[in-house]
């Protein structure tokens, strides 16, 4: 092999490689682009949905409690007679609520009306919400381990906390923010000791990201294919080249 050849080869084969780590290298930065874009939107969903909740249940606490008529089958808050003011200071809850023509009312507070409304997210669109906290009155609202490791950060000033979790072969984005506890929330929390300003708990969110998850793994499937046919077109013109360069070496000898 002549040495005009012999160097074309070499040129060909470097000029594979380094086109080869340019496309692996793509492809990996392109697969982590698509996983912080995916987890922003997941997380801006998030927000949109924790601030509606928000005000939801700052609608509520504002009339402190919101009375509903009670339907064959449903219950009345137990645990709306243990909660109070504090500081000696007389409880002005009233669970139940009956009008003069017999009807019974019952208190839906803020957390058991974000609880149902939960519930009834879940059937429809699998996202699930759950206000919670280090002091729980209803052991209904307990927090799990990332709901507990989540409070115990925003005591200490954190303002937020996601992760990705799989459950029940789905795979889910979660999020919690805190919830501070104002004037209103003094009239059933106040005797847990809280003041204006404290961290009353959290609000976790639950998100579905499995479809989320089907398209980025088609576009990512998208992109490797075109990327190694474009590869698999460069090694095979140079190698074209390099056959073409050293038959003609061949037949000028």
């Amino acid at each position: 092999m002549s040495l005009i050849g012999s160097v074309g080869k070499k040129l060909g084969v470097l000029i594979s490689s380094v086109l080869t780590v340019t496309f692996v290298l793509t492809a990996l930065w392109f697969d982590d682009l698509a996983q912080r874009n995916l987890e922003k939107s997941l997380h801006q969903q998030a927000r949109v949905i924790y601030q509606q909740i928000v005000l939801t249940r700052n609608w509520n606490a504002s009339y402190g409690g919101v009375y509903v008529r009670k339907l064959p089958g449903m219950e009345t808050n137990r645990y709306l007679y243990e909660v109070g003011p504090g500081h000696g200071e007389t409880g002005t809850v009233v669970p139940e609520i009956t009008d003069k023509k017999g009807n019974v009312y019952t208190l839906k507070n803020p957390a058991l009306m974000s609880r149902e409304l939960s519930e009834l997210t879940a059937k429809h669109a699998d996202i699930r919400f759950h206000l919670t906290s280090l002091k729980v009155i209803n052991p209904n609202n307990a927090p799990d381990e990332f709901e507990k490791r989540s409070l115990q950060q925003f005591q200490s000033g954190l303002k937020e906390t996601s992760e990705f979790s799989h459950r029940d072969g789905k795979n889910y984005y979660r999020f919690m923010a805190p919830l501070y506890v104002e004037q209103s929330c003094l009239r059933c929390h106040g005797f847990q000791g809280y003041k204006v300003g404290d961290v009353r708990g959290g609000i976790s969110l639950t998100l579905p990201m499995d479809s989320e998850l089907e398209l980025l793994t088609a576009a990512q499937d998208r992109f490797i294919t075109v990327a190694v046919i474009l590869l698999a077109l460069v090694i095979t013109a140079n190698a074209w080249h390099a056959l073409v360069r050293y038959a003609d070496c061949g037949a000028g000898r």
